[in-house]
């Protein structure tokens, strides 16, 4: 096993843990937990805590001095969950990934030292408001009601394209995930661990008593990870960046200046033009292809929101003007790609429902 020489800097990255770090993560696993591939449950590493520490520790340091994954850790174990509809589609079950304990508690390690790096030197940008400490989708929707009370005034109207990406996680380009991470500034020791991970990583897929043969998982970041949604923040980062260098058009609220608003793998583009939705709509479908990501249009859809009076009384409703595939054309946004279909109506006195994540938001 070869050690590397850390700079100053890397320390807050790939410094060595101690007993008490584990101990911390280890207090926050539920001991019921299944296993991984390596049949050890963390009830067992949780009832001999005190005896095993001084191993995991030394253990764990190795790992980030060398900046080697260990082999037995990139293998999943995947267990399918069935969702609804035919139990013979296998689209209708979600696979939960089972990884061995000590691989779990070293990611952990990893995302907290990685949320604290990126928050300290202000790196994710603030369109960004998910798996980041002291953002959620509550300032998203936020943002995007005061958008909504703005422009959707007398004639004007907010022009929203709410985007899922195709099983986005599953998709990230591992050769790109280098390059954001270098670009972004994280220290060579940390990315080089990083790429340890997910090189020759495997799976297996266990059904009752019954097992696949073992396969290899070439894409992707690892799902059930902790270490996941902040890879992939990083991954998409420069979102906003390759969207100002080609001078995208903006919405303004008070001081900022915006194009979109980030959840993860959630996207809401927003402009007060359906030619400038237009433009975003074909500059995210330019990045995407350079990403490597392509939207899933049964899930991504345009929003028009209006105010209008009713009536002679003042109150106003909010309406979304509607425009199907296969039937009505109001306003109509031709894209230069998949077709997004538009959503229905909306009004102040029905629940508020947003696509996606921020939809999750707005029912609390």
């Amino acid at each position: 096993m070869v050690i590397y020489p850390m700079r100053e800097h890397d320390y807050d990255l790939v410094g060595n843990v101690n007993g008490q770090e584990i101990k911390s993560i280890f207090k926050k696993l539920k001991g019921g937990t299944a296993a991984g591939v390596d049949g050890i449950p963390i009830l067992l590493f949780k009832n001999f805590l005190s005896i095993l520490i001084p191993i995991i520790v030394l253990l764990c340091n190795k790992v980030l001095r060398s900046g080697q994954w260990p082999s037995a850790w990139k293998t999943s174990l995947f267990i399918p969950l069935f969702k609804r509809g035919n139990p013979k589609a296998h689209e209708n079950y979600r696979l939960i990934a089972l990884v061995p304990a000590l691989s779990k508690v070293l990611e952990k390690i990893l995302d907290t030292r990685l949320s604290n790096w990126l928050n300290t030197n202000n790196l994710i940008h603030e369109e960004q408001g998910g798996f980041r400490t002291g953002y959620g989708t509550t300032d998203s929707v936020f943002i995007l009601k005061a958008l909504i009370d703005k422009y959707g005034k007398g004639k004007t109207c907010l022009y929203v394209g709410f985007l899922d990406l195709h099983k986005a996680f599953d998709s990230v380009d591992r050769e790109l995930l280098k390059d954001a991470m270098l670009n972004i500034g994280l220290p060579h020791s940390f990315v080089r661990l990083i790429v340890s991970m997910y090189t020759c990583v495997s799976g297996i897929i266990q059904v009752g008593n019954r097992f696949s043969k073992l396969f290899d998982i070439k894409r992707g970041v690892k799902q059930g990870s902790t270490l996941s949604p902040k890879l992939f923040n990083i991954f998409i980062n420069d979102v906003v960046n390759f969207l100002e260098n080609r001078w995208a058009p903006k919405v303004s609220l008070g001081t900022q200046k915006l194009s979109l608003l980030l959840f993860a793998d959630d996207i809401a583009l927003v402009a007060n033009k359906p030619q400038d939705l237009q433009t975003l709509l074909n500059l995210i479908e330019e990045y995407l292809h350079i990403k490597k990501l392509r939207l899933n249009t049964e899930k991504s859809e345009v929003v028009i929101f209006k105010k209008r009076k009713v009536g002679d009384d003042e109150k106003y409703t909010w309406f979304l003007y509607v425009t199907h595939k296969e039937r009505g054309y109001y306003p109509r946004i031709l894209l230069n790609g998949p077709y997004i279909r538009y959503h229905r109506l909306m009004s102040p006195d029905q629940p508020r429902r947003f696509p996606g994540e921020f939809n999750q938001t707005a029912k609390q």
